[in-house]
């Protein structure tokens, strides 16, 4: 087989050196909406819930609820200036129905792949129903180690009529907001994020917003993991940003460049969300790289041609 020769840029070896460190594939968080089978709830002293949750069941949760504290070094304090929001503990919460099971794995399989430990062994714990009545909030926190192995919060928000209380993530100089809107009675709007990131729920400007809250836990094998963190390729991208901004200035360049991923796709499955494994936390890299030097970036797949004739002619 006749091989053809490529020619290597090594103007951006640095680049090649500063991805062979990025191997940690998702993100800091992970959002989205499920259309599914909506599970049977039942609350102590309410009964099982409709969807979405009518305004009578709301008072009627209200009235079972506690104020919801927050965490102040070793104390934990009630004021209702920094955090304003009723919970009811997960005793008080049955949740079930012939397909929850299944559905609640598949949520779990997307936010364990979206946030980079789809290998790991992860569970999700219940702990609290919170409901954010119209003015609810919660200022900028972070989350502390509720059980052990806790890495993480996955909040799941039932439908109910209302508006705002978006939940506001911020990680190693990023900021993110997930939308909780969820009023269609099919619909469950999930978002998870590392427990390390600093959060907070803004205002809900207009009817009662109603989530589950769950701690993510690590499970160890049997041979221990490490604990899991949230990806940090900050100085990376930073790098990468600055050598393809002054690679571009530079006269005569090429006006594309291309990466190689490790694994192969199909055009049908071509998607920066499908990429597997290390290429996903490398393409996240170059994409945030690429913005900063102001370049755009496409997936594609490449094809290497050879023509010629098909036999030596040795007339001609």
């Amino acid at each position: 087989m006749k091989h053809i020769a490529v020619e290597y840029n090594h103007d951006l070896k640095p680049i090649e050196a500063l991805l062979l460190g990025v191997t940690h594939p998702g993100d800091f968080f992970i959002d989205g909406g499920m259309e599914i089978p909506m599970p049977r709830i039942q609350v102590e002293g309410v009964g099982t819930l409709s969807f979405p949750i009518p305004h009578s069941q709301i008072e009627a949760m209200v009235h079972q609820a506690t104020q919801a504290p927050y965490g102040r070094g070793q104390e934990t304090i009630v004021d209702t200036a920094i955090r304003n929001v009723w919970q009811i503990s997960p005793n008080a919460v049955n949740i079930g129905a012939k397909s929850w099971e299944t559905t609640f794995n598949n949520i779990l399989s997307k936010v364990t792949t979206g946030l980079g430990c789809p290998d790991s062994t992860i569970s999700a714990e219940l702990y609290k129903l919170l409901i954010y009545e119209t003015g609810g909030f919660f200022l900028a926190h972070r989350d502390t180690e509720k059980a052990p192995g806790m890495f993480g919060t996955l909040v799941l928000t039932l439908p109910s009529a209302h508006r705002g209380g978006a939940l506001r993530i911020r990680h190693a100089g990023r900021e993110a907001t997930a939308a909780s809107n969820a009023a269609d009675p099919s619909e469950l709007a999930f978002v998870a994020f590392y427990a390390d990131c600093e959060h907070e729920v803004l205002p809900v400007l207009e009817g009662n917003r109603v989530c589950l809250v769950y701690n993510l836990i690590q499970r160890p094998g049997k041979t221990g993991a490490q604990r899991l963190q949230a990806p940090n390729y900050e100085s990376q991208i930073e790098k990468a940003g600055a050598i393809l901004e002054a690679f571009w200035k530079a006269p005569g360049k090429a006006q594309k460049l291309a990466w190689i991923l490790e694994h192969q796709y199909s055009p049908a499955s071509l998607s920066f969300s499908a990429l597997k494994g290390a290429d996903s936390a490398k393409s996240n890299v170059l994409l945030r790289a690429a913005a900063r030097a102001g370049c755009a970036v496409h997936l594609a797949v490449v094809h290497i041609g050879e023509s010629g004739a098909a036999e030596i002619n040795d007339d001609d």
